[in-house]
C-alpha cells in the first residue's frame, strides 16, 4: 500500500524532471500499484469491492503526479496524496460490509 514514504520518494523523484519522465513515473506507480492490489485481492477474495476502485488508482496518481509538477516540494506533495489516498481507501473499506 502507498505510504507517506513512498509519496516523498516519488516528490523528490518529481522534482525537475520532464514531462516525458513524468508520465513514464505516472505509468510505472500505476502498474505497481494495481498490480499490487491484483495480488491482494488473490490472497484476500473478501476485499472484491477494491476491484471495483482499481480504475481510479491510475487516474489518481496522474492527478497526483500532475500536482507534484505545480508544487515542485516534494514533501508537500507527500503529506497532501498520503492524506487523499488514505481517504480514499478508509472511504471505500466500508463497501466490504
Amino acid at each position: 500500500m502507498q505510504n507517506p514514504t513512498w509519496f516523498l520518494a516519488s516528490g523528490i523523484v518529481q522534482q525537475n524532471i520532464s514531462i516525458g519522465r513524468r508520465v513514464l513515473w505516472w505509468l510505472g506507480q500505476s502498474c505497481v500499484l494495481i498490480g499490487g492490489f491484483v495480488l491482494t485481492l488473490y490472497f484476500l477474495p473478501q476485499l472484491g469491492f477494491m476491484f471495483l476502485l482499481l480504475p481510479l488508482f491510475p487516474l489518481l496518481m496522474g492527478i497526483l503526479s500532475l500536482v507534484a509538477g505545480l508544487l515542485n516540494q516534494a514533501w508537500v506533495y507527500a503529506i497532501g496524496s498520503s492524506l487523499l489516498f488514505a481517504w480514499l481507501l478508509a472511504a471505500g473499506f466500508p463497501l466490504s460490509a
